[in-house]
């Protein structure tokens, strides 16, 4: 298509020292297939339907008839696709089961495992958990109808051990913290939730960091500008559905928007999971390439020993994590190696976030 040119939705961004901005801003589908047994160098033949709604595979029926869209047990309630990702990740799961084994160390006793809501982690942890328990026990707050299924399903690993929400009690030598909460794309606001679930003694991971790199990305940030007349036309009207009331930062997947670094990731600041207090930063970015900032771009990083985890945006395919991205009210004009001073500071437990920039030149703008 297209005279020749191949158009893919693994698009690979761009880096911060190339000229143009990255075009990385397409959204892969997932398909869900009944689940089938393969052997190792095996083919297998799917089909491909659509209607108006979207696109989808599925293996081929009998009478050649359309394959349905969704099936029962399957596709009802699918998990989230990003989830999905997440929980794949090799990097995933190898940071958890360092987590688990980091806890372990801490023993004999106890370890209290507290994951995500839909448990999705559990599956991955036979092998950490056939290291860890020749130091402690672990246990996972469960209840009995919830434990049940995933008996059932095969998906409740050997050796861990589950105990009723609110009998856990606090006699463990450390928890272990699943890094991930549902819906929570932004680092203080994923900082507490996980704080939130109420962990007794120290925890792995024990803190996360804040990630923040300036970045251009034009059309994300005209999307959010009031509109005005067109063709004599008044547009003001849907102005409240299109420019946020406050400004502050949005939610989003870079992987599917045209952006561009213009500077280096660097931490800015650092959240201990044990304590809610308040927390705050003053960090200097430099740029290091030329361009128009519309904004900064944050995630959260986790790091136990030589294990390090990054909600952070992939220069390949989707991860399933999301960011957080805080637009300018107006652009910032940067040269290679000019420099803008974030002030980043975190509040309470609410996780409310006020960033002051203001750039060494003699053009300075304050961002709250």
């Amino acid at each position: 298509m297209g005279g020749g040119v191949k158009h893919s939705s693994w698009t690979e961004a761009r880096k911060s020292g190339e000229p143009l901005p990255a075009r990385h801003h397409w959204r892969p589908c997932l398909s869900f297939l009944a689940p089938t047994s393969l052997e190792a160098g095996a083919e297998v033949t799917v089909v491909a339907a659509h209607d108006d709604e979207g696109v989808w595979f599925a293996w081929p029926t009998p009478d050649d008839s359309v394959p349905s869209r969704w099936l029962p047990g399957i596709t009802a309630i699918p998990p989230e696709r990003e989830r999905l990702l997440i929980a794949s990740s090799e990097s995933y799961q190898c940071f958890f089961r360092a987590a688990l084994s980091q806890a372990a160390s801490r023993g004999p006793g106890k370890v209290l495992l507290l994951p995500a809501e839909d448990n999705w982690c559990l599956r991955a942890l036979d092998e950490a958990l056939a290291q860890a328990r020749e130091a402690v026990e672990v246990f996972v707050p469960m209840r009995s109808k919830a434990l049940a299924k995933l008996r059932a399903r095969g998906q409740w690993p050997d050796g861990l051990q589950a105990v009723e929400p609110g009998e856990a009690g606090e006699d463990y030598v450390a928890t272990v913290l699943e890094p991930f909460a549902a819906g929570e794309a932004r680092p203080w606001c994923l900082a507490a939730a996980l704080r939130r679930r109420g962990a007794p003694g120290p925890t792995s991971p024990a803190g996360v960091h804040i990630v923040a790199v300036l970045v251009e990305c034009q059309g994300v940030w005209m999307a959010r500008q009031p509109l005005g007349s067109l063709c004599g036309l008044s547009m003001k009207a849907a102005n409240p559905f299109l420019v946020p009331a406050r400004n502050r930062p949005l939610e989003c997947n870079l992987c599917e928007m045209a952006w561009r670094a213009l500077s280096s990731p660097c931490r800015v600041l650092h959240l201990d999971l044990s304590s809610d207090g308040p927390a705050e930063s003053a960090m200097r970015i430099g740029a290091n390439a030329a361009g128009r900032c519309h904004g900064i771009a944050m995630w959260a990083e986790f790091e136990i020993e030589s294990a390090r985890l990054s909600t952070g945006p992939s220069f390949s395919v989707p991860t399933g994590w999301s960011q957080a991205l805080h637009l300018l009210e107006e652009p910032l004009d940067l040269q290679e190696g000019s420099a803008l001073e974030l002030h980043l500071s975190v509040t309470d437990q609410e996780a409310h976030v006020k960033i002051n920039l203001s750039p060494e030149s003699s053009k300075r703008q304050r961002c709250t």
